[in-house]
């Protein structure tokens, strides 16, 4: 599973991803200052240059199927901008599946 995000302005520190320590926050209600606390990250990028796509593995955040809250943190001292779910990029969870097993060959055999 990895996360995606289009960067605007790029940063050679790179970002990290973090669970939620809860979910009752409103998106609304979020500033740059004020936000959901986070818990130890899970997932840093690398350095990314502006104008792309950064991904990092966020397979280890799989422990709740039902809900996906994180946090992304520099430690830049620079401004990282990121589209968000209203930019024209939005933000990516990207899922592998395996496919289902094929039939599997056995024989048939027909009383009468």
């Amino acid at each position: 599973m990895v996360l995606r995000l289009w960067s605007r302005s790029g940063d050679l520190a790179g970002h990290s991803v973090h669970p939620v320590t809860s979910s009752s926050w409103v998106e609304g209600d979020i500033t740059a200052r004020i936000g959901p606390a986070a818990d130890s990250p899970v997932a840093r990028s690398g350095p990314f240059g502006p104008g792309s796509w950064t991904s990092v593995d966020v397979a280890r955040l799989i422990e709740d199927p039902h809900q996906l809250s994180v946090v992304v943190t520099t430690l830049s001292r620079h401004n990282i901008t990121f589209d968000s779910r209203k930019g024209p990029n939005r933000p990516q969870l990207v899922i592998w599946t395996k496919p289902a097993p094929g039939p599997s060959a056995m024989p048939l055999r027909l009383r009468r």
